[in-house]
């Protein structure tokens, strides 16, 4: 659903959006369908020589040449010396199940941590990204955070995971993801501080990211071989942002918002034509 800094919505497959959802945001497929249902959507709906299913609350443009190519995402290839342990006092676990702080690095050298899962759901299950230190005092300018899951990450019931105002996340993630319960916040309401990449699966597998709850989400998703679902709840369940995937399908009340800060800086930057027809009749 993201096609960067132009296009903050696009997806290789197939885009559902159930009734009664806002999306304040462009959509775009490189398939042939977007099925807008009963939903608003303030801006324009492009698929690659398709249609658009009840297009009367498309209040942009629609078209029918569009196309994305879209960089598949591979495991980080980290020197194990730029790698640091989860736990200093116990660098044997690799999972992340209970209260756990990550920090942060500088731009050009940012801490990095390789986990087998992260899987938070009870009570004081809290992932926090916070600064690094210097001279025993935290430093802003160690505010850089990579992370890469081998399998999965989810959150559930009462787990969260929280960034403190001024990180700047990167997690690639190799399995599935389900954000649900308290979910994954970030207060500095600038969705270019955490981004959420999906790691391709091995051919015949599939990956599904999974957003839900009641909260807002700041951040951008580039999974573009995972099935997306956004799902919201009560009456917030808001994304703020940009999203890539194979496939994607909302309901509940899911509004989506597009951030113009994360223009530019992204996986993707622009759009490309599929076909093109000049009409030299006078």
């Amino acid at each position: 659903m993201t096609g960067g800094a132009r296009l903050p919505s696009s997806t290789l497959g197939k885009y559902n959006v159930s009734p009664y959802n806002l999306n304040l945001a462009h959509i775009g497929t490189n398939d042939k369908l977007i099925e807008a249902n009963n939903a608003t959507v303030y801006g324009d709906a492009m698929t690659n020589g398709g249609v658009v299913g009840d297009p009367s609350h498309i209040m942009g443009i629609i078209r029918d040449d569009f196309y994305q190519p879209l960089a598949p995402v591979e495991a980080p290839d980290w020197p194990a010396g730029t790698v640091s342990p989860i736990y200093a006092t116990q660098p044997s676990v690799k999972s992340i199940t209970s209260q756990t702080t990550l920090v942060g690095g500088t731009k050009e050298n940012p801490a990095r941590y390789v986990v087998d899962s992260i899987s938070l759901s009870g009570n004081n299950t809290d992932l926090r990204f916070t600064f690094g230190t210097t001279d025993g005092e935290a430093d802003p300018s160690k505010s850089y955070v990579e992370v890469y899951v081998k399998n999965g990450f989810s959150i559930s019931g009462q787990g969260s995971s929280t960034l403190d105002v001024g990180m700047n996340v990167r997690i690639w993630v190799a399995g599935d993801v389900a954000i649900t319960g308290n979910g994954l916040t970030n207060p500095s309401g600038n969705a270019l501080a955490l981004a959420l990449y999906g790691i391709a699966p091995p051919e015949g597998t599939t990956r599904e990211f999974k957003i839900a709850g009641n909260g807002v989400f700041y951040g951008t998703v580039y999974a573009p071989d995972a099935d997306l679902k956004l799902a919201g709840g009560g009456s917030s369940g808001t994304f703020v942002g940009s999203i890539v995937s194979k496939s994607a399908f909302l309901n509940g009340n899911t509004r989506i918002r597009y951030d113009e800060a994360i223009a530019g800086p992204g996986v993707l930057a622009n759009f490309a034509i599929a076909a093109w027809f000049e009409d030299t009749r006078r």
